[in-house]
């Protein structure tokens, strides 16, 4: 088992990107080396702070330790999204008084785009604005909509590709409202 953990981590360590800084060849800049971890069931959610479509404000994600968190990574433009709103809304009006957060993190979109969909459609949740796609690349995201489900103790308890059945939905909700 140890040769088995030893060989992982050197093929780890072989995979990593080193990146060299330098504006010279005569004195060069140690190398930087970029690990990220993978955002996955079981683990802690990955942490970040994005600007809130609505107020203008910064949110952090940990801020929310304590209380259950739906992120739903999504895009104005993205018809699944769209269609998988309305159950979202119900689901939101159902489990918002038990301490259900979610947060609807808008891939590069502005704000002004953000903001007169979710008005205009009555979608009172917290919207927020990954201009950069740092946070959807911190995600490892592969396309919209994605969704992930946070427990209080900040560990993500499951996560959907694609728009949400009315049955997965419920069992997700069970999972991080049930703890």
């Amino acid at each position: 088992m140890g040769q088995i953990l030893l060989a992982a981590l050197v093929l780890v360590l072989a995979g990593l990107a080193i990146i060299y800084n330098s504006n010279s060849y005569s004195d060069p800049a140690p190398p930087v080396v970029a690990l990220q971890v993978a955002a996955k069931v079981g683990s802690p959610a990955p942490d970040f702070t994005l600007t809130d479509a609505a107020s203008g404000q910064p949110v952090t994600l940990s801020s929310f330790r304590g209380k259950p968190v739906w992120i739903n990574f999504w895009a104005t433009w993205c018809d699944a999204c769209r269609e998988e709103m309305p159950a979202m809304k119900q689901a939101y009006a159902r489990y918002r008084d038990k301490g259900l957060v979610i947060l609807g993190l808008d891939v590069q979109e502005s704000a002004e785009t953000v903001n007169a969909f979710t008005h205009s459609n009555g979608y009172d949740w917290t919207f927020l604005l990954d201009k950069d796609g740092k946070v959807t690349d911190k995600y490892f995201l592969s396309g919209v909509p994605t969704h992930w489900f946070i427990g209080t103790d900040g560990i993500i308890k499951a996560t959907q590709v694609g728009a949400i059945p009315q049955a997965d939905l419920e069992g997700h909700m069970a999972r991080i409202m049930g703890q």
